[in-house]
């Protein structure tokens, strides 16, 4: 699966992408480490390919918590 993933905060607000967290499915299992295994790191997210997760449609929330008050706006496309 290949995951690219923006992040952009609003103006005064940066993203901390060292606490970026991916959870995955309903039960939320902590996916982040098996996604940045494979991830390209930028200022404003991520692209990874070749990241292991199972066939199906799943729902995988990501977060990155800013650092001053604001409002981040999330953009993602996976593929398989």
């Amino acid at each position: 699966m290949t995951f690219d993933i923006q992040f952009r905060a609003e103006p005064g607000a940066t993203i901390n992408l060292s606490t970026f967290q991916a959870k995955y499915g309903w039960l939320g299992i902590n996916i982040t480490s098996r996604l940045l295994e494979h991830a390209n790191r930028t200022s404003d997210g991520l692209f990874a390919a070749g990241v292991n997760v199972p066939a199906g449609n799943h729902r995988i929330s990501v977060s990155a918590p800013i650092t001053a008050v604001g409002l981040v706006h999330v953009s993602s496309t996976c593929t398989s």
